[in-house]
């Protein structure tokens, strides 16, 4: 029987949300994991609240330690984000949310 593997393993920046980011990359070098898994909220990688400049810096320090980011899951239950809102403006702007995501820099 075959064994799993850490390189079949990500490691998601959710359990660390109380730490910095630096925090979390660092304990995925440590725990020798070569893939993570962004998840894109407060505090570490809420694109509403960055610029590009910020989400650069982020993908510079995720380099740094060769980490590979092999999934992006943004934020769409803890923030005001509801894709069946009755409301025509919370609709609208939750919509908005999920195509500004695309815009992200290529990790």
């Amino acid at each position: 029987m075959s064994k799993i593997t850490r390189d079949q393993v990500t490691g998601m920046n959710f359990h660390y949300k109380h730490y910095p980011l630096e925090y979390f990359l660092d304990a995925m070098v440590r725990y020798e994991f070569k893939n993570i898994e962004l998840w894109g909220a407060s505090p570490h990688f809420y694109v509403d609240d960055m610029s590009i400049q910020d989400m650069k810096q982020v993908k510079k320090e995720i380099d740094r330690r060769n980490l590979s980011v092999v999934c992006f899951t943004p934020e769409q239950c803890v923030y005001p984000i509801n894709l069946a809102a009755k409301e025509e403006g919370l609709r609208e702007k939750s919509i908005q949310y999920f195509i500004n995501q695309q815009k992200l820099p290529k990790f």
